[in-house]
């Protein structure tokens, strides 16, 4: 059987709010520029037709509410959603676990936090992106493999690198 290039869309959350110190990380909210920046950086996936099939989502507050404008842009069915308490803080290692253990979708989004994030990104292809896969931050691979199980480092083909700041160009 011929393989089926599979899409991996690998998302940092965006800018989250550090102004109570008393909050745990895990609880911490967007700030003003994270919710300003999740619908434009949304929106500007949708325009360049990178659509998840399936979301998977650390259960971190900042996570989540990053997802929501994803969800909220490609209509994506509550079904179409991994909340996953293990991605809080993953490294690359558990990360690529978690992903092998996904359902098969054609294509699937994590949204994550670093240094996973930076990690997993220059690991799955031959180019290093960054040192720091600024927040809100979104690499696009396309992997030829048929199913999720089968992702091993270096199969990533990048398709695409944006943040905020290169969309506004």
């Amino acid at each position: 059987m011929p393989c089926v290039a599979k899409r991996l869309i690998v998302i940092r959350h965006a800018k989250s709010s550090w102004k109570n110190s008393k909050v745990d990380d895990a609880e911490r909210p967007l700030n003003k520029r994270g919710r300003r920046d999740g619908p434009r950086m949304a929106n500007f996936l949708v325009d360049q037709g990178l659509k998840p099939d399936r979301l998977l989502v650390s259960d971190a507050v900042r996570a989540r509410a990053t997802a929501d404008f994803l969800i909220d842009a490609f209509a994506l069915a509550e079904g179409e959603i991994d909340y996953e308490p293990r991605l809080y803080l993953a490294g690359v290692n558990r990360i690529y676990d978690l992903i092998r253990e996904s359902p098969d979708s054609e294509t699937l989004a994590v949204v994550a936090h670093n240094p996973g994030i930076t990690d997993l990104v220059n690991s799955l292809g031959e180019r290093v992106i960054t040192d720091n896969v600024p927040t809100l931050g979104v690499a696009a691979f396309g992997i030829p493999i048929n199913h999720w199980h089968e992702l091993r480092p270096g199969m990533g083909n990048l398709t695409g690198f944006h943040t905020p700041k290169t969309i506004d160009r």
